[in-house]
């Protein structure tokens, strides 16, 4: 008698050879705290970590190796992806700051 056990297709392996992104996250609340700790465990790189308080960008960059800043104009052009992870009341608003081109930029809103 064969066992179903043997006859389970076989585990698609491209998975493990996906790209691996830069990523940038801007914001540094409780989704960003959260968003950090998966970029950095799924194998991207967490290049750099923007909030409005240096001190805060610092505390999130230490879990991660990623470069802190406090100032939108020294925001990496070198990002694959930018998450903006700020309450949905300041999304547009930081948005509109930023001046990146062909970049793919996301934001973690709850409501929108």
């Amino acid at each position: 008698m064969s066992s179903p056990w043997l006859n389970l297709p076989k585990i698609d392996t491209r998975i493990h050879r996906m790209k691996k992104y830069k990523i940038a996250i801007l914001g540094g609340g409780n989704v960003a705290h959260h968003l950090i700790r998966q970029v950095t465990g799924s194998g991207h790189k967490l290049v750099q970590i923007y909030n409005r308080t240096l001190s805060t960008a610092k505390d999130s960059a230490t879990e991660s190796n990623a470069s802190p800043i406090d100032n939108l104009q020294s925001l990496t052009q070198d990002a694959d992806i930018y998450i903006i992870c700020v309450k949905d009341e300041s999304i547009a608003s930081l948005a509109s700051k930023i001046k990146l081109k062909d970049k793919l930029i996301v934001h973690t809103s709850g409501t929108s």
